[in-house]
């Protein structure tokens, strides 16, 4: 290689390195023109040459020029033989072991001529034979190497410079397409959401909206709301107003206000209603800048309530008209049975009548109190689905509730020829419940299983616990059974299941309230039953084993009422307008000699008796002329020479409200019509004998 050969290739490859200004093609074209003044067939561009441990070094194979076989290891990392690594020094390797352990064992090259371009980075260019020249060919490339080097650099520098500009544009553009995504995404939430939404600055005015308050607005779109206030939009100027008013404060107080109701009149003057939410919007520094608002069209929802309100005054319109007219109704029929249960009652205590006379009478008297039954429980029907009815549930000692209901119902068992026989088994047991009413209900059961039971027969009671803590309460009779196609019916009003056609009494409700009774408690009731053989029906109760030292805890105390003592003279007043219930009470106090009755019959007349005669007990009907019962209570109660004395109620009215209103009144007791003269003689004797030990 002469002088001018040198010189053409410097010059070429000053050429290539002085005009190229990217790296890869810089590479390509040092390293073929490398090729083709040396006449070497192969070469390859290593950059990155390191040691990575002691003795070890490794390199990227960065480029490839006229080797297929290394195309595959471009771009990879590759390791260094030690023995390459300091053989290198000398520029030409002649040791096939080296190369072949760089490039593979397959490797035809055997001589490996390197230029360095600096530490980290050479030249390689490979030939199976040793080349023909002397000279060293390292050092006539040294000068251009070292511009490429530099050029390299340049070329990086530029390609990164690129690289980064071109990264800022794709993510400026990146960004730009996101923030519209953005925007656009969160113009359909505000657009889909059924809800109205809106915003405005500090200053009250509008800087955007949603579809859906557009519309309220009447605007063509959302954004002609931009830069108006209230007083542009078709609402009138109160309610523009009103709505300023309050977002004023919640930009003042920086509070929010939250779920409150206001109406809107509409473009079309339609008024409506709305559910509305107001929050300030703040800053990165916490500062007021305006306020974000949402409504909800709870129009429907409105005109919802106002019916269901108007529903609900019309149900309890008709609610109270049917109380009214169950109450007009009881007291009606309760006023003439008081005359006739009262006095046929008298009757059967006159030991004068003959025989026969005492059976008509007993048939009287029965008819009457069936008559009063069917009064009792149509009232109590009512008073259950209207929900009228309070229960104190309280543990009740179970062997004592049979018994008292038993010996309640022994003497109708007695007429029947019944046997009525209780399971001995049932101490420490107490049931969760009302005690009048379970009493009601098993009363209930046990008349049902006589009345519908054959002359002769029996009922027997057991009781049983269930696995879930139930006690079964159940009531067999060996009566006729009932048919399987009247069982549907067996709980509905008035249904008696073709006993109608019978001689056997009753109403068909009975069973009606037992089974709302029992449910209301907390409780089940069914039936198994057999046409021809019997029935068994039973109640289930929540309930509990008690220990036999609290067995007295639960128990009733059973007082019976100290009988007066009937030398002691003793002056009562009855205050009543109809003749028939003053004659009634005037005979049954001509039984006791020793009580002396005065009666009035309008209220003035009775409080002026009060005051003169100072009786010791005053019976006093409610329903009176001039001023009703309660006003009578009042003057009686505010009279210094009346106030200490005690006031029974006698009247007709038998609901549960009458009861209520007349212990909140302050009466002493409360006796409805018609009277039980057992009963009402015995509240007479315990005020008698209260006063008298007083």
């Amino acid at each position: 290689m002469n002088q001018e050969q040198i010189s053409q290739i410097l010059y070429e490859m000053a050429l290539v390195t002085g005009g190229e200004t990217h790296v890869e093609p810089l590479i390509t074209k040092t390293l073929q023109r490398l090729l083709y003044h040396t006449a070497f067939p192969c070469g390859v561009f290593l950059s990155d040459i390191k040691e990575i441990k002691k003795k070890q070094y490794e390199c990227k194979l960065e480029q490839v020029v006229g080797c297929g076989n290394f195309l595959e290891k471009k771009g990879k990392i590759i390791s260094l033989p030690e023995e390459f690594m300091s053989e290198r020094k000398g520029g030409l390797i002649a040791d096939k072991k080296c190369i072949s352990h760089i490039f593979g064992e397959n490797i035809k090259y055997k001589v490996a001529l390197i230029l360095p371009v600096n530490s980290a980075e050479w030249f390689v260019l490979l030939n199976k034979n040793m080349p023909g020249f002397k000279l060293p060919i390292e050092r006539i490339f040294e000068p251009v190497l070292k511009n490429f080097s530099k050029t390299l650099m340049l070329c990086r520098d530029n390609e990164k410079h690129t690289f980064l500009l071109e990264q800022e544009i794709l993510h400026r553009e990146e960004l730009e397409i996101s923030l519209r995504e953005s925007k656009e995404l969160l113009r359909n939430v505000l657009d889909t959401v059924p809800s109205r939404i809106f915003w405005k600055d500090k200053s009250l005015v509008y800087l955007g909206c949603n579809n859906l308050f557009a519309y309220d607005a009447g605007l063509k779109s959302n954004e002609e709301i931009i830069g108006k206030t209230d007083n542009d939009l078709p609402w009138g100027k109160a309610e523009a107003d009103l709505y300023r008013s309050d977002d004023q404060k919640v930009i003042e107080s920086g509070l929010p206000k939250v779920n409150y109701e206001e109406s809107q009149t509409r473009e079309d003057g339609l008024e409506t209603w709305l559910e509305t939410n107001k929050i300030p919007l703040k800053n990165s520094s916490g500062d007021v800048i305006g306020i974000l608002g949402s409504y909800s069209d709870i129009t429907d929802r409105k005109n919802a309530e106002k019916e269901i309100i108007k529903a609900k005054e019309e149900a309890e319109h008709a609610n109270n008209a049917k109380s009214d007219f169950l109450s007009s109704m009881s007291h009606e029929l309760r006023t003439p049975l008081n005359a006739i249960l009262g006095f046929s009652q008298l009757m059967e205590m006159d030991d004068s009548l003959s025989t026969l006379v005492k059976e008509d009478v007993k048939e009287i008297n029965k008819a009457g109190h069936h008559l009063l039954n069917l009064i009792n429980e149509v009232l109590d029907l009512a008073k259950i689905e209207t929900g009228h009815i309070n229960l104190l549930v309280e543990s009740i000692v179970y062997e004592e509730l049979i018994f008292d209901c038993v010996s309640l119902i022994d003497p109708i068992a007695k007429q029947h020829d019944i046997q009525i026989h209780i399971s001995s088994n049932t101490r420490g047991i107490a049931i969760r419940a009302d005690s009048i009413r379970l009493k009601q209900v098993i009363i209930n059961l046990l008349s049902n299983a006589i009345k519908y039971n054959r002359r002769g027969g029996q009922v027997n009671i057991d009781v049983n616990l269930t696995n879930d803590n139930f006690y079964r309460i159940s009531i067999k009779d060996t009566g006729t059974g009932i048919k399987e196609e009247n069982l549907n019916g067996l709980f509905e009003s008035f249904n008696r299941l073709e006993a109608e056609n019978t001689d056997i009494e009753g109403t068909g409700i009975g069973l009606v309230i037992t089974k709302r009774l029992v449910e209301l408690m907390g409780g089940k009731i069914g039936v198994e039953t057999e046409f021809g053989v019997g029935s068994i029906f039973w109640i289930e109760m929540p309930g509990e084993f008690i220990m036999e030292n609290e067995l007295g805890v639960l128990k009733e105390d059973n007082v019976t009422p100290q009988a007066i003592d009937d030398r002691t003279e003793h002056n009562v007043l009855y205050i009543e307008d109809n003749p028939s219930n003053l004659k009634l009470v005037i005979q049954l106090f001509s039984r006791i000699p020793h009580i002396h009755l005065f009666t009035a019959h309008t209220p003035s007349l009775g409080i002026e008796l009060a005051e003169i005669k100072r009786p010791e007990l005053i019976l006093l009907d409610i329903n009176l002329p001039e001023m009703d019962g309660y006003k009578v209570l009042e003057k009686l109660r505010h009279n210094n020479k009346t106030s200490h004395i005690p006031v029974v109620a006698i009247s007709a009215n038998a609901m549960s409200k009458d009861l209520k209103r007349a212990a909140e009144a302050g009466f002493d007791n409360y006796l409805t019509k018609p009277l039980d003269v057992k009963h009402f003689y015995e509240t007479v004797d315990e005020i008698l004998l209260k006063n008298k030990t007083m």
